[in-house]
């Protein structure tokens, strides 16, 4: 008998048991290695030497993480040795050519479901439209002043090195996806306002036509594009999407994880599935407040499985696939988090400060009073005919549920109920901002409901009519923002604020010799002006050197005066504030030069 040839399992399985027991193996090893023996072979790869950011805390974090992942990787290890046949069965049945090509077959599969076909192209041709609108309104918004958070993530995360971007956490200001982002565009293209905005930007302007891909998936086209020209429309994400934190990225990834999820409840597909996995990742890598959104489509695809509302070629293997998907997302997200584990510990991480838990009797007080604060944030510069259609039209989708949606189960349902038992059970309420999520899955029922009813009651009576409204109306709201944006002071690209025109008259008036002592939460705006007009740093306090005299800038706008801005101990020799010399004074700021008293 001529010998068979070894399967790709028989290829595959000594080889993968081989990377877990060596990998394994060294993560054990440098766990119980001395701090300087690390060290410095760490400093030999270093280019300059001297591997600084790994610290004696960062030794303390490695040795934690390495001492259970190689435990982890030898146990698997012993387990697959003991278990031989199963897991060769099963790694022939998911070898990787196996898996490589049944993800190309998926992966095409599920483009040809995004294609449109000939009967869709005149919606595409008006979403275009509508995304060059959306685009254009934010454009416009790109060089306004820096504000405060964006300021500060530029300037103590972004402008630093990539290891600084991906491992420093001593605020959780850093989204550090985002900051990734903004790190790699002002790394290319420089430090200008709408450089440091740029993937906000794109992320909100990508927001419009993934607003399309959800809407349609959940209701159809016509609500599709209604939802696409509310995202476009909305003031709320034209200003986020010229501000540069992470929170129209979570936009972005919660409407692409929801229209994927409303694929898989009627296909069984690995490429959709994967795609899930790592947006999801990269959301909850952007701000750990993915855990929301992620959590509501989580639920939503269970509920869709409890009201046997999925494909039928899943089999039972449905709720598999949930479970597996979720543990996957937390595998990654840990994955992506070890720099920051490693370099800023644990604590950082899990342990926010400015997140406070209330008290039972004040839980339910606190959850009306934020979202009532986010809810008022979503409706502040949108004409009230608009505010009361989308209202009425969230809660009309409700009502015509069963003759709109395309799925069983209830997107609001399954937003109430995770978010209500996470609030619940955290007794942590977020900040508005934090809620932004929440405005595209109301927007997108909103539409539904709005175009629901007119064609439950056959208005207009021709589809043509009904397809020309349609199109003018999302035409119209884009252009309706955009000239009520028009009339705030920083639209456009000429207008310089208070604190860039500030750092601009230092530029010329700083000689050596002299401190700028400026107070948050101006300070960051200040230190990205000197940053980006080419002033040294150095001139802020603190600072080291020898200084001659003080120049303090107070904001009216913030209760300073000049003695709580120089109420420092290190300064008491300027605080004779009789040879304070007003030198600058624009809006709400003024500058004083403080020479030292007697």
């Amino acid at each position: 008998m001529t010998a068979k040839s070894p399967s790709s399992s028989g290829k595959f399985w000594p080889f993968l048991l081989a990377c877990i027991l060596i990998l394994g193996g060294a993560f054990l090893l440098t766990s119980f290695l001395s701090y300087p023996t690390l060290k410095g072979f760490l400093d030999a790869l270093a280019p300059d030497g001297d591997l600084e950011a790994f610290t004696t805390t960062a030794y303390t974090a490695w040795g934690t993480i390495a001492r259970w992942a190689g435990l982890a990787l030898l146990l698997l290890g012993a387990l697959m040795v003991a278990t031989q046949s199963r897991t060769r069965a099963w790694i022939e049945k998911f070898a990787p050519a196996r898996v490589f090509q049944r993800l190309r077959d998926d992966g095409k599969q599920l483009w040809g479901a995004l294609k449109p076909d000939r009967d869709e192209r005149k919606y595409l041709y008006a979403l275009l439209a509508i995304t060059a609108l959306g685009a254009l309104l934010r454009a416009f918004f790109l060089m306004r002043p820096m504000l405060h958070d964006e300021a500060y993530t530029f300037t103590a995360f972004a402008s630093r090195s990539l290891l600084h971007v991906l491992g420093d956490y001593h605020l959780p200001n850093n989204h550090v996806f985002h900051t990734l982002l903004v790190h790699l565009t002002t790394s290319l293209l420089g430090n200008a306002p709408w450089v440091v905005r740029l993937p906000a930007y794109l992320a909100g302007v990508l927001t419009i036509p993934a607003g399309y891909l959800a809407g349609r998936a959940l209701y159809g086209r016509s609500t599709a594009l209604l939802s696409a020209t509310l995202l476009a429309a909305s003031p709320a994400l034209v200003d986020y999407s010229t501000n540069a934190r992470g929170y129209t990225l979570i936009c972005l990834f919660t409407l692409l994880i929801l229209a994927l999820a409303a694929y898989l409840i009627r296909h069984r597909n690995l490429f959709a599935w994967l795609l899930l996995v790592v947006l999801s990742a990269l959301g909850f890598h952007t701000n750990p407040v993915m855990f929301y959104p992620f959590g509501i489509v989580l639920t939503w695809l269970a509920l869709a499985w409890l009201l046997k509302d999925v494909a039928g070629e899943y089999g039972k293997s449905f709720l598999l696939h949930l479970l597996a998907a979720g543990l996957l997302v937390v595998a990654l997200t840990f994955l992506l988090y070890t720099p920051v584990l490693v370099y800023s510990g644990a604590e950082a991480l899990f342990t926010d400060t400015y997140l406070n838990r209330s008290s039972w009797a004040t839980l339910g007080e606190e959850i009306f009073a934020r979202l009532g604060s986010a809810a008022s944030q979503w409706a502040q510069d949108v004409p009230v005919v608009i505010s009361a259609a989308t209202l009425a039209g969230f809660a009309l989708s409700f009502i015509l549920h069963r003759r709109i949606a395309k799925h069983r189960p209830l997107l609001a349902l399954a937003a109430f109920g995770w978010v209500g038992a996470v609030l619940v059970v955290y007794r942590v309420v977020p900040i508005a901002r934090f809620w932004l999520f929440l405005l595209p899955l109301y927007l997108i029922p909103a539409a539904a409901g709005l175009t629901g009813t007119f064609k439950l009651i056959r208005w207009p009576s021709s589809t043509r009519v009904g397809m020309i409204i349609l199109i003018a109306v999302a035409l119209l709201l884009p252009s309706l923002s955009l000239y009520n944006a028009s009339r705030d002071p920083s639209f456009g690209f000429d207008y310089v604020g208070v604190e860039e025109d500030a750092a601009l008259f230092l530029k010329d008036y700083l000689q050596p010799g002299q401190l700028v002592v400026v107070e948050p939460p101006t300070r960051p705006q200040m230190l990205y002006y000197f940053m980006r007009h080419g002033l040294s740093t150095q001139y802020i306090y603190p600072s080291e050197g020898q200084f001659q005299s003080l120049i303090a800038v107070v904001s009216e706008k913030y209760d300073q005066t000049l003695e709580s801005v120089l109420a420092k101990p290190d300064l008491a020799d300027f605080s004779d504030y009789q040879n304070a010399q007003a030198i600058y004074h624009n809006a709400h700021t003024t500058l004083y030069l403080v020479t030292p008293g007697p």
